[in-house]
């Protein structure tokens, strides 16, 4: 089952409609029913038809939202209206098939019936890589987070403590859920703390200073067109002493594909380097995936998780500048087992993180 984001327009004109009729439109003026259409490739040529003079690549892009809306879209799929009147979405059920209404007034003619809930969930509730998605530059796609359409339905089904009766446990027990609680909370709050302070450029100063507190010496590539790489890194007073790296550091609405990876492989065979690291805040696509398993040797991709955890992990040794710019504390408690001396735990932290050691970037 596939979790549908609608989009109400720029200034969320299209949301009364939407919810008062209980619909999903298509708002793509001009267009004529697509009911006949069986292919995503017979609806790009439909609309390079009627539309020859604009832009191709945008016209394509029209035609794989207007494919997903008639053809990919299914009854009972979750749906998602994010308001524009306010920093609440509206989640909803595909009640029925694509129709084109010819009794309607252009744009809302492309329509699909929608169960819509009366229940608003505000946006600091939901996890902070569905809100990215969420404010993707389309007015119809799918979004394809891990678990998207479940961690909605909870939010849907969320009850009030009230509504359940209290678990007994013990003090202990009580301590330790209150800990794990406390580190899921802050940890969400980093991710989101990161996602909103550090896009574009200031994510690669990020994954820079993690090389740093690594003993590597860097150079950054100013903002702007970069030649294929973001990061040169290598040890050394100098950097001149191996492994010589070059990093690229990619902020995007969508996971990165196995085309990015390619590139950087070009670049490290151009640059001499030794080994490569993709960096992806919002992770990779399964064939980018394989394809950096087959270079193992040579390559990591580092995610936006991968990447919080490495930064938790090296704070303390981070510039003055930028623990300024991570408000980040450490904090002590009594190690779980009686009779063990304490150890250390980071509030914002991976609640699995102390199940593994510090992470560093592997083979290099």
């Amino acid at each position: 089952m596939a979790l549908w984001v609608i989009k109400p327009g720029r200034q969320g004109e299209h949301e009364d409609y939407f919810l008062k009729r209980d619909l999903a439109c298509l708002t793509f003026p001009n267009m004529p029913s697509v009911r006949e259409i069986d292919s995503s490739q017979k609806m790009k040529f439909l609309f390079l038809a009627v539309q020859p003079n604009a832009p191709k690549r945008a016209v394509i892009n029209y035609a794989s939202q207007a494919w997903a809306f008639r053809g990919l879209c299914r009854i009972g799929d979750p749906i998602v209206l994010p308001l524009k009147s306010s920093r609440n979405i509206v989640v909803g059920q595909v009640a029925s098939d694509y129709r084109y209404n010819t009794t309607a007034e252009d744009p809302y003619r492309h329509e699909r019936d929608v169960a819509w809930s009366d229940q608003l969930i505000d946006r600091e509730q939901i996890d902070a890589d569905l809100r990215y998605s969420f404010s993707a530059n389309k007015t119809f796609c799918e979004t394809k987070r891990e678990d998207a359409e479940l961690r909605i339905q909870d939010l849907v089904n969320g009850e009030s403590p009230a509504d359940n009766p209290p678990s007994v446990h013990s003090p202990q027990e009580t301590g330790d859920i209150i800990l794990d609680q406390t580190e899921q909370s802050a940890w969400k709050k980093l991710k989101r703390y990161v996602e909103e302070k550090f896009s574009g450029h200031d994510l690669t100063q990020l994954f820079a200073e993690v090389l740093k507190a690594d003993g590597y010496h860097i150079h950054v590539s100013p903002e702007g067109p970069d030649g294929g790489h973001d990061i040169l890194a290598a040890r050394g007073e100098f950097g001149f002493d191996g492994p010589h790296i070059c990093v690229q550091v990619k902020r995007t609405a969508k996971p990165v594909g196995a085309s990015v990876l390619r590139e950087l492989l070009g670049t490290m065979q151009t640059l001499r380097a030794s080994h490569g690291i993709l960096v992806s805040w919002s992770g990779f696509t399964p064939t980018a995936q394989r394809e950096a398993l087959t270079n193992y040797f040579e390559v990591r991709l580092i995610d936006g998780d991968e990447l919080v955890r490495m930064v938790v992990s090296r704070i303390e040794s981070f510039s003055p500048e930028m623990k300024k710019r991570l408000p980040l504390r450490r904090a002590w408690v009594f190690a779980r087992e009686h009779g063990e001396p304490a150890s250390p735990v980071h509030p914002l932290r991976d609640p699995a993180e102390s199940a593994r050691p510090p992470a560093t970037p592997p083979g290099i």
